[in-house]
């Protein structure tokens, strides 16, 4: 395993990341870079979450990266939610926490919030014929069938079957991005769509240049 994928996560004040996120979405929405998403998504092998101000850690790994989606399938649908959702200020409330990435984006949010995502995740893979798999890095789709009629993202010919589903998906964002940036709301507000959507962007090999918010 890459050295890169042992790092330990250090965030900044939320407010700084909110603003320096924010600032990088303006630019993008700005100068109409939305089909470019991809770029700040990419494959990875590990992943780490820290949540609370007392920076407790969980670890979540994958053998390799997943194509289809940077969250999706990181293994953290029940766990991370298991464990933010018991986490409790001294007041009693829930923690809001931050999902991070290696030198990838990292999006702040709530329990309620990534359960929300991973239902519209799956909603929207099932739109077009997909049945997501949240236990392996695998899906079943018509157009890409193997031997055992599952598309492994894993195997020798990861580039020829996952870049046609790639484009697939980062097709339907854009839409779903174009459609924001002509809202007229707040940035804050366009940001708060933007990282909701975000989750399920994915990256298929080229120009890995994600944005840099947390190193």
């Amino acid at each position: 395993m890459s050295p890169i994928f042992k790092r330990e996560l250090l965030f900044p004040p939320t407010q700084k990341l909110l603003a320096h996120t924010l600032n990088l979405l303006q630019q993008r929405i700005n100068a109409k870079e939305i089909q470019h998403i991809h770029n700040i998504c990419y494959i990875m092998n590990q992943i780490k979450a820290r949540w609370s101000n007392n920076f407790h850690q969980l670890q979540v790994g994958i053998n390799q990266g997943c194509n289809l989606s940077t969250i999706l399938y990181c293994g953290f649908s029940n766990q991370i939610m298991e464990k933010t959702q018991a986490a409790k200020d001294q007041n009693g409330n829930s923690y809001k926490f931050a999902l991070g990435f290696i030198d990838d984006m990292v999006v702040v949010t709530t329990p309620d919030k990534i359960q929300q995502t991973i239902n519209e995740t799956i909603a929207l893979y099932k739109e077009m014929h997909q049945e997501v798999n949240t236990e392996k890095c695998e899906c079943t789709h018509p157009n890409f069938f193997n031997k055992s009629g599952i598309v492994n993202f894993l195997g020798q010919d990861f580039g020829k079957t996952a870049k046609p589903l790639a484009k697939q998906i980062t097709d339907n964002l854009k839409k779903k991005f174009d459609g924001y940036a002509k809202l007229d709301i707040p940035n804050k507000d366009k940001l708060l769509l933007f990282c909701q959507c975000i989750v399920s962007a994915c990256n298929y090999g080229r120009r890995n240049t994600p944005l840099k918010c947390i190193l």
